[in-house]
């Protein structure tokens, strides 16, 4: 866990053919798009542990400091539940964990929301506060170039890959 500026980030899992890496770790977006370019294959995701959380978030407050985790969407991963399930077995240390609903250009905008926050001295329940304020007014939409990805990776059919075809 990297702490920068009052941040840390947990890695998620990615599998490419039977080799596991973790993301921002010991993989690139470059490789990965490589990886994707070369063999046409798609990569497999895993969600951080339980136990993996219980490492991370055991680290971020052992010394007793307050810790507001934002996860990526409960909806699209299941490490809002893991995450979960390692916060009730630290229940002596002070974890929020946030199902922001969103994922990546979205939690950005949290994090964002919660550095100024940090920066500005607010408590902990005051952070957790303006997070959830903040997503609920939180709408990220995005456009991608080519469906082949979400084709290959089971996320949208032959007919939807078809149908945006130029």
């Amino acid at each position: 866990a990297q702490l920068e500026k009052n941040f840390a980030v947990i890695p998620f899992h990615i599998i490419l053919n039977k080799d596991s890496y973790e993301d921002g770790v010991n993989i690139t977006p470059s490789s990965l798009l490589s990886f994707f370019d070369k063999t046409r294959q798609t990569a497999q995701t895993s969600a951080p542990s339980t136990g993996e959380y219980l490492d991370f978030f055991s680290a971020l407050t052992e010394n007793g400091n307050q810790l507001v985790h934002l996860c990526m969407s409960s909806e699209l991963s299941a490490a809002y539940t893991n995450a979960l399930r390692a916060k009730d077995m630290l229940k002596e240390h002070d974890i929020r964990v946030i199902d922001t609903r969103s994922l990546s250009g979205g939690i950005a905008l949290l994090a964002l929301t919660a550095q100024r926050a940090v920066d500005s001295g607010k408590t902990a329940n005051e952070i957790e506060a303006l997070i959830k304020n903040a997503q609920n007014r939180l709408n990220v939409s995005f456009i991608i170039n080519s469906t082949e990805t979400l084709y290959r990776g089971g996320r949208c059919s032959s007919a939807q890959k078809f149908a945006t075809q130029a």
